[in-house]
């Protein structure tokens, strides 16, 4: 029945007749039998045609784009569950479904990567093949940034199908935000699901690369660094040690623990020295988005930047005293007390310094010798410039 709309004219033909039978066809594909006909004999084919042909007029009638919408639709319910129809569909008519990425209707776009999802969902090959395709990649990442939900649901299987890195070293270095919103992707399912080990090592090299660049405050070194990308790394690396399979492996990362505690070192640093806040580095820099942020409800990455770090020495801190020691010995520990405060910036860091100086002193006896050892100090009566003000 379809045949006869395979010539159709854009702008010129009725598409009521063509609409009534685009339903109906998608109304039938109940039956894994009903599919399997539907693409036997060639039903598919002529649809992927006049699909082809809706695709050029879309953008510019109103009745070509929901014949396009309801014909995908068509598309999606041939191929859901039914393994042989995913395999026809995708052998023969890949070619022209990829070409369909770079729609502009939303819908429209949201059904092509239902498609996506259900062809690709169990099928690990070719998830594979998804990701050698770069350019694919940036379509789908592009249109899950914009809200379309199906693209994100094929993102989730692929990081499930360890394609997190592949995904993220494919994009350029004017990617950021890119590859900020795959961080936040995989930081929503980290904790759903224990096997991403590779991925938090993956996270931690990163994070200890950018954050070395931080600290070496020369132009040369920092300029290339994105801090809210720095903050997304933490950020992750903060929820993965909640969970003692991940904690586990980032505990014996001796130069993660490291650099995370020079960081919090040098930013506390940076502020309570005035001298160093006059120099151009990225500390300060870093310092001064923040405190741009201020009267800024919505959230940021770089939001609670010091204070994630706190988390994160905490966590790893937690019932391991190798950590604990070096929390000591690099006076990390004087740092976190001295964090202790309520900071407007900052919110719940004086908790997590509570918190990091229980998992850093329990069952540690020099390190409870040290913070009995302090006098305590009322923080209303130190000078300003005394205060901690910067996140």
């Amino acid at each position: 029945m379809l045949n006869r709309f395979v010539e159709f004219k854009l702008g010129v033909n009725d598409y009521t007749e063509l609409l009534v039978e685009l339903r109906r066809l998608r109304s039938v594909c109940c039956s894994k039998e009903e599919q399997r006909e539907i693409c036997d004999s060639g039903t598919v084919s002529v649809l992927i045609r006049i699909l082809e042909n809706l695709t050029v007029g879309a953008s510019y009638d109103e009745n070509a784009l929901l014949s396009l919408r309801v014909g995908l639709q068509c598309l999606v319910n041939v191929v859901v569950n039914n393994a042989y129809t995913q395999k026809f569909v995708w052998s023969n008519h890949s070619t022209s479904i990829k070409k369909w990425c770079c729609l502009e209707d939303d819908k429209a776009r949201n059904f092509l990567y239902a498609l996506y999802h259900s062809i690709l969902v169990e099928n690990v090959r070719l998830i594979e093949e998804l990701l050698d395709d770069r350019q694919q990649m940036l379509y789908a990442i592009a249109s899950s940034m914009k809200g379309t939900e199906f693209s994100q649901f094929l993102l989730e299987r692929c990081i499930e199908s360890g394609g997190f890195k592949i995904m993220y070293n494919s994009l350029g270095i004017g990617a950021s935000e890119e590859r900020i919103y795959l961080l936040e992707l995989l930081d929503s399912v980290v904790t759903k699901n224990f096997k991403y080990l590779n991925e938090i090592d993956f996270i931690s090299l990163h994070f200890k690369r950018k954050s070395d660049a931080i600290l070496k405050t020369k132009p040369e070194y920092v300029e290339k660094v994105d801090l809210k990308e720095v903050s997304c790394l933490l950020e992750v690396l903060g929820h993965a040690s909640t969970i003692e399979n991940y904690r586990t492996v980032l505990q014996k990362d001796k130069s993660l623990v490291i650099n995370c505690m020079y960081l919090l070192i040098g930013m506390h640093k940076a502020v309570r020295d005035r001298e160093e806040i006059s120099k151009q580095s990225e500390l300060n820099a870093l310092n001064e988005m923040m405190a741009n942020m201020s009267t800024d409800v919505r959230p940021s990455p770089e939001f609670n930047f010091k204070g994630n770090l706190i988390r994160l020495i905490g966590n790893l801190a937690y019932k391991n005293k190798e950590v604990q020691d070096m929390c000591r010995e690099l006076e990390a520990l004087h740092v976190i007390l001295d964090c202790c405060t309520i900071d407007p910036k900052n919110p719940f860091i004086r908790e997590w310094s509570i918190f990091a100086i229980k998992c850093i002193c329990e069952e540690n006896l020099h390190n409870q010798e040290l913070i009995s050892g302090i006098s305590q100090i009322n923080v209303k009566t130190l000078p300003p410039d005394r205060i901690i003000e910067f996140t």
